[in-house]
């Protein structure tokens, strides 16, 4: 699972956070797009609540709703989203209505009118409108310009305010489209709007932010659209703007544009097999953190160390030592003494659970089992305030991770108690994470599930769990396609065929251990030598230990029990990546 990376907020355009404090039910989402006679009194009254806790205009509310209910008709977004994208946009939208309202009066009569309907439109979430009054604004002001351009030194100032103006409508033009989950569009206003103004005078500090709302736009396509081209082009405007914008020019913004470069570049090292991107991200939050100090940002410093903690821990997955793992617990150590419970509760338990995540890694690698005791304490006290009631795909990533460590615990030890506590961690994330709200990480949890199955069925003289465990693995790979996610496709194949063979041992006849035979083969496709060399090994070790067992099954005499050879040897069942996150 992806890490929700924190991008740190500033006035100029450099955010990218998410309020977690409350969250309409995506049911009642769906309610505003119905007409009125068709609500209950009581969608009516929530309705009414959700309004004035926001602010906000029926008018607003309801078209916000329509369009998140569109993209998720035609399968853009997911159906978990849609609550938090409510609050946002519609926070988004209040932000600009109230941006209008507060200009200056615009001694203009017909700019004024302009300006008078453009917040009518606005008021009613009328973007259509509003798109039109946008372009004429920003027409207009740009014809203005020109001609007090032509006038005399005494319009100059003038002029350079209405060159101001038309960048904010260019840009407003971008919070329409932003609004819309039309990040390139978005963007692309954004990056003209910066282009009208000067980075040098009084037109720099504006231009800085028109610059970060482009660069925040391409991450936002790239890191929710799974646009990887999108996140190339937000790391190259980062670093455009750390060109244009030095550290000894403006420290914080060059800091927080450091971070958000990092964030970039770690979205988009996760999604690439190399760990050039994954250094790079480490470079920049550090480079954030030389400015970001915790004496003079206290907030800003724990969460780019959060983040830091993030990329160290991607790339000590990566590598064969534990250098990197032990940098990241360190990172997140010393984010918790800022991050605590009591002053942020919710960005101290992302913190705790990521922390649980990279002592479980470093425990996974050592013979030991104090590290993985941490994990598990780590994660039960994220579990505090990651309810399920407060949070709840937060709570189901948490569970999960709880349970990889528990399988992982259970696999050292002789009983079967951590076992058990895994799979019941499994099956409490399945509750929040459904196939129908989000496939993906249902399939990873199925898997994970099949693996502490596994192991308990090994251990057991029965087959019921290795059954179970096989049924789990099947479920997974209903959504775990070689299509969508080939590597973990092949991985839960090769799973299956774990559990598959050790099922084969206990029965008479030879069916399961073909059906693993095939698995592994299956596996073979994506688990190639060139690709993944190590899983490629394991798994043609798995394929050939079926192969010798089929073999002997079919020779065998009726009735005859078969054994395992005592030199045989069969890799373990390897559950999914656990998840990262992060507070805000």
């Amino acid at each position: 699972m992806a890490a929700e990376t924190s991008v740190s907020a500033t006035e100029r355009g450099f955010a990218a956070g998410r309020d977690q404090n409350f969250a309409p039910s995506p049911e009642l989402v769906a309610a505003l797009t119905r007409p009125l006679e068709q609500l209950n009194e009581a969608q009516r009254r929530e309705i009414q609540e959700l309004r004035d806790q926001l602010g906000t205009s029926d008018g607003i509310l309801h078209r916000v709703a329509a369009i998140l209910m569109e993209h998720l008709e035609q399968g853009e977004i997911g159906f978990d989203r849609i609550p938090q994208l409510l609050i946002e946009l519609v926070r988004r939208r209040q932000a600009t209505i109230e941006q209008e309202r507060t200009r200056p009066q615009d001694p203009d009569s017909a700019s004024a009118e302009l300006q008078k309907k453009l917040e009518e439109a606005l008021a009613t979430g009328d973007d259509a409108q509003a798109r039109q009054l946008y372009e004429q604004k920003r027409d207009a002001k740009l014809a203005a310009r020109q001609k007090r351009l032509e006038a005399t030194e005494r319009l100059r100032e003038a002029a350079a305010r209405d060159l101001l103006d038309a960048a904010e409508s260019e840009a407003g033009l971008g919070e329409l489209a932003y609004g819309r989950l039309q990040y390139r569009s978005a963007a692309e206003h954004y990056r003209a709007a910066a282009d009208l103004l000067s980075g040098e005078g009084e037109h720099a500090s504006a231009r800085l932010g028109h610059l970060g709302r482009a660069a925040e736009a391409l991450y936002r396509q790239g890191d929710e659209f799974g646009d990887n081209q999108a996140l190339k082009e937000a790391v190259a405007a980062y670093r455009a703007a750390l060109e244009e914008y030095t550290r000894a020019r403006i420290a914080l913004d060059w800091a927080a544009i450091q971070n958000n470069l990092g964030t970039a570049l770690s979205t988009l090292g996760e999604r690439e097999s190399g760990t050039a991107r994954l250094e790079e991200a480490v470079a920049a939050y550090r480079a954030a953190i030389e400015e970001y100090t915790r004496e003079r940002m206290p907030l800003d410093w724990a969460m780019t160390q959060n983040n830091l903690g993030n990329a160290l821990l991607m790339l000590g997955e990566r590598e064969a030592g534990t250098a990197r793992l032990e940098e990241a617990v360190t990172a997140y150590r010393v984010a918790l003494e800022v991050r605590t419970r009591a002053r942020v509760p919710l960005d101290w338990a992302a913190t705790q659970t990521n922390l649980g995540t990279a002592l479980m890694r470093l425990g996974a690698r050592e013979s030991g089992t104090a590290r993985l005791e941490e994990a598990v304490t780590a994660y039960r006290a994220a579990l505090e305030e990651r309810t399920r009631a407060r949070v709840p795909l937060d709570w189901a990533a948490t569970q999960n991770n709880l349970g990889i460590a528990l399988w992982t615990l259970g696999a050292r030890e002789s009983g079967t108690a951590r076992l058990e506590e895994a799979v019941a961690a499994f099956r409490a994330a399945l509750e929040e994470y459904t196939r129908a709200r989000v496939p993906l990480k249902w399939a990873m949890t199925q898997d994970n599930l099949g693996a502490a199955l596994a192991t308990l069925g090994a251990r057991e003289s029965g087959t019921a769990r290795l059954e179970e465990a096989v049924a789990a693995y099947r479920d997974a790979l209903e959504e775990r396609t070689r299509a969508r996610v080939p590597l973990d496709w092949a991985a839960t194949q090769n799973n299956l065929g774990n559990a598959l063979q050790r099922l084969g041992e206990r029965e008479s006849g030879t069916a399961r251990l073909e059906e693993a035979v095939a698995a592994y083969r299956a596996a073979l496709e994506e688990y190639t030598r060139a690709r993944v060399p190590l899983q490629w090994a394991t798994t043609q070790n798995n394929l050939g230990n079926a192969l010798q067992r089929w073999e002997r099954g079919r020779a065998a005499p009726r009735g005859w029990k078969r054994r395992s050879p005592p030199t045989a040897r069969r890799s373990r069942n390897e559950p999914a990546r656990a998840s990262r996150s992060t507070g805000r």
